[in-house]
């Protein structure tokens, strides 16, 4: 696992099965995510997408995930085994398959689990 102490982690952070996980420190991650193995997250070097991913709260990301480049991923998204995401996931949406692609807006609702008291 490689998550850089200077990466912006909100609260809540979820990793049931910590093992293989990179994480870019420029990498964003809002509150109350689930983060599943075998994940990367990191930057693109070159092109529109230049930069590292942002991922708001309460975000689901499933087993093999690559999420890479300047993009967002929304709050309450879910992104599914495998997917490769280099475009903006909209909040409530799924993202699957290689490359990713939105295939409804039923979001991550019964995916996120161990949710932080809300303030």
């Amino acid at each position: 696992m490689h998550i850089n102490f200077t990466t912006e982690i909100g609260g809540g952070l979820y990793m049931p099965h910590a093992s293989s996980i990179i994480i870019n420190r420029h990498c964003k991650i809002g509150e109350n995510c689930n983060i599943s193995q075998n994940i990367t997250m990191g930057v693109a070097l070159r092109g529109e997408s230049k930069g590292c991913p942002t991922i708001g709260d309460r975000v689901y990301i499933a087993p093999g995930a690559v999420i890479f480049g300047k993009i967002f991923v929304g709050d309450d998204a879910a992104v599914g085994a495998n997917c490769v995401v280099n475009r903006d996931v909209p909040a409530r949406g799924v993202c699957v398959g290689v490359p990713g692609k939105v295939i409804s807006r039923n979001g991550s609702k019964g995916y996120v689990k161990n949710l932080l008291p809300s303030q």
